[in-house]
């Protein structure tokens, strides 16, 4: 299976190692608890363990962020490239 490039992620969003994140196809766009996603341009994959928000952007927590200074360190991928297996 292939990588496809699924949206963006930005900026944090509070304390707990939550990111924006800004998909291509917000109305066709499905994330699962527990799906694989991959950093563009990186080796590095990350299990989704939520996703929030009714609207543009999404609140995404990655396993593995679980603070701010965490969420800082991809932050500074900010448009970085976030792909999954579908």
């Amino acid at each position: 299976m292939d990588w496809i490039p699924v949206g963006k992620l930005a900026r944090t969003h509070g304390l707990k190692g939550e990111l924006k994140f800004y998909p291509h196809d917000p109305e066709g766009f499905g994330f699962a608890d527990g799906q694989t996603v991959q950093l563009a341009g990186t080796k590095k994959k990350l299990k989704v363990q939520s996703i929030r928000g009714a609207n543009v952007p999404f609140i995404i927590k990655l396993e593995g962020i679980d603070d701010i200074e965490s969420a800082r360190s991809e932050e500074r991928r900010v448009g970085k490239e976030c792909r999954s297996r579908w």
